[in-house]
């Protein structure tokens, strides 16, 4: 008898003292469900309970553990998806931690922080020469495009700031509601 058993669609090979007691695994590398043969398990001899520890280690096998094993893939195509296969995923945001500032507040905070951001960014491009009183009356009485390149130094800097003040804003209004929970 083989020392191993072959994943038939993967070739990744699972030595016997890994799947002893149990009759069923799952691939460590492709998530396939796998049948252990009565040869082997006579082999070895184990009566094939499914949470019995190998007696190598003493420990349940890794494939047991984590995977857990069902009589039929979620699929019915002998593969899982990788979050049944013990793949880990990306942890995703708690829909709690996401929609704790209500939506009201979030409008009113971005309403408040678009002037509130346009100020200190107006009054550096004033003091720094950027945007002079004339540039700014050119914006609106001037002709040709050259009159808007003021607004297009500005703007980025604008929303920038704008877009920080908002964030940062919301984000401590959230951790306040979640630590008054």
């Amino acid at each position: 008898m083989a020392k191993a058993l072959q994943c038939p669609e993967c070739g990744e090979r699972h030595p016997l003292d890994e799947v002893v007691g149990t009759t069923t695994f799952r691939c460590r590398e492709c998530g396939r469900l796998l049948k252990v043969p009565a040869e082997a398990l006579s082999a070895v001899g184990v009566g094939g309970r499914a949470d019995a520890p190998t007696k190598a280690t003493g420990r349940v096998p890794p494939s047991e553990r984590d995977a857990g094993v069902a009589s039929e893939t979620a699929n019915g195509q002998g593969r899982l998806p990788p979050s049944e296969r013990g793949v880990p995923l990306r942890a995703e945001p708690s829909r709690r931690a996401v929609s704790t500032v209500p939506r009201v507040v979030r409008m009113i905070v971005w309403v408040v922080a678009m002037p509130a951001g346009l100020l200190p960014v107006a009054v550096v491009a004033r003091i720094t020469g950027a945007l002079s009183v004339d540039a700014a009356a050119d914006i609106f009485i001037g002709v040709g495009w050259g009159r808007f390149v003021p607004v297009l130094l500005i703007l980025p800097v604008w929303a920038a700031v704008s877009a920080t003040l908002a964030h940062l804003t919301i984000e401590g209004l959230g951790r306040l509601l979640r630590t008054g929970e």
